[in-house]
């Protein structure tokens, strides 16, 4: 990405003056280097300077008058020196300080815990557990001034804790950074780097295809640069519910149960047990699973507990379930169970 910049000079309250030569200088060091010399500048026409490599040219038909580099270079900023003279006034001399912005490289987002090499990440990330903690590093090379590097989730931001590091002194980061330098090209020297590391202790059903951002700037006048990801997350069933659908419950007959799951992602392994006997039946749905359980109900089932539980496999302790007493009444034609 290429910037340009203007050096503006006002002339304006000397239009009345005849200028006899114009001559820019930039100070090198401790000396000065002549830019461009204008003399007999009765037709104030445009040109270019040579110096500069053909970047850069002085307009003085424009009010206020200008030197404009494009593209402008780290090597540009410095103090720049325009001496005026006049035919019948006294010189000007008009100095200006130009400060060369350099934009960060774009962040890199990257586990910072990792068994394997640390892969900048991109897009959709996961999926993890609900409950799981997530440390998430941030990382921007470059960048003159140093950049701020914030975490946005969606579009509010959480975390603008960055710091700044030397790459070869950032120990705790190093084998991350070391990797991440392969997979970007450099645009800037990487000896600095900017860090902001996110941490998510326990990660929430709310933290679902939430959109997290880090951003890097140094200016209000290009465009901030950043990097996205996407969580996504396996999740707890958060409800289980049996639904008698046979009424009464009579002895001796069959007796129809569902069993409702809502919540889980993927969808809840869904089971019974009833009298110490397990029964795995067919499921339908997805976030919410319904569970059919039909029952030969005896009198000795009268008072008897029937429970439902519902678990993600994916998940360790994710499991809930709910009981239902059975109320087993006799058939009314001889008003007895036998």
């Amino acid at each position: 990405m290429s910037f340009e910049s203007y050096i503006r000079i006002d002339l304006r309250s000397y239009t009345h003056q005849i200028i006899y030569s114009i001559i820019l200088l930039k100070l090198l060091s401790q000396s000065f280097s002549i830019i461009q010399i204008v003399s007999n500048c009765l037709l104030l026409s445009s040109f270019r300077t040579s110096i500069l490599l053909d970047r850069a040219y002085f307009n003085q038909h424009n009010q206020p008058a200008f030197l404009q580099i494009d593209p402008v270079r780290t090597s540009d900023a410095g103090e720049y020196r325009c001496r005026v003279d006049f035919k019948k006034a006294r010189t000007v001399n008009i100095v200006i300080q130009l400060k060369v912005i350099v934009p960060p490289e774009e962040p890199i987002i990257s586990y910072k815990y990792s068994q394997s090499t640390s892969h900048p990440l991109k897009g959709l990330i996961g999926p993890f557990n609900e409950g799981d903690r997530l440390v998430l590093v941030c990382a921007s090379f470059g960048g003159k001034p140093r950049p701020t590097l914030t975490w946005w989730k969606d579009y509010s931001i959480i975390d603008d804790s960055f710091e700044y590091k030397n790459k070869d002194a950032c120990h705790h980061y190093r084998l991350i950074l070391l990797t991440l330098s392969f997979f970007s090209p450099p645009t800037f020297t990487r000896t600095k780097v900017t860090i902001n590391e996110l941490v998510i202790e326990s990660l929430a059903r709310h933290h679902l295809l939430s959109i997290f951002t880090c951003q890097s700037t140094n200016n209000n006048i290009t465009i901030a640069s950043s990097a996205s990801i996407t969580i996504d997350l396996n999740l707890k069933p958060i409800e289980v519910k049996i639904k008698q659908m046979t009424t009464p419950l009579l002895a001796n007959s069959e007796a129809k149960f569902e069993c409702s799951s809502f919540g889980s992602k993927p969808k809840a392994r869904v089971y019974w047990i009833f009298n110490d006997v397990r029964y795995d039946t067919e499921l339908q749905g997805d976030m919410q699973t319904l569970s059919i359980l039909n029952l030969q109900l005896k009198r000795e089932h009268n008072g008897q507990t029937l429970s439902c539980f519902a678990e993600n496999s994916k998940i360790s302790n994710s499991t809930i379930l709910e009981n239902f007493v059975l109320n087993v009444e006799c058939k009314l034609l001889f008003n007895h169970c036998d």
